[in-house]
């Protein structure tokens, strides 16, 4: 029995399974694109980085299953900071902001002052 990861990347998706004996025994991977669709945004169609997810874990699986290791298992990886609302039917219900996205920064910036203040009061600790 295999057991299969999957990369959910701001790059590309990637799917490999493995055997028992820790052995790569198939790998399948699609280009994902970052889009900038207004001043400061960057987002992922979560919808297609689905499709692909789907799409590729379908091929390692028939891949490991056509050399009579079926798959018992899967692991994911994503991306630690992108949140994705969905719809009472699980459908995306707009694009994927990612890391480099700029849209929360004034606000960070201005709770980070505030934060370094209230530390360096209490502690005389200063951020860096």
């Amino acid at each position: 029995m295999s057991t299969v990861g999957i990369d959910l990347g701001t790059s590309g998706v990637r799917a490999v399974a493995y055997n028992d004996q820790g052995q790569q025994i198939a790998t399948a991977a699609e280009k994902t694109w970052l889009t900038r669709p207004r001043e400061g945004w960057v987002v992922l169609d979560a919808e297609a980085v689905l499709r692909s997810a789907e799409s590729l874990l379908a091929a390692v699986a028939g891949e490991a299953a056509g050399q009579g290791d079926p798959v018992r298992a899967i692991a994911l990886s994503s991306q630690g900071e992108v949140v994705v609302p969905v719809d009472r039917h699980g459908q995306a219900l707009s694009l994927a902001p990612v890391s480099m996205d700029a849209r929360g920064e004034r606000v960070f910036s201005a709770h980070r002052r505030r934060l370094e203040a209230r530390r360096h009061r209490e502690t005389s600790v200063t951020f860096t």
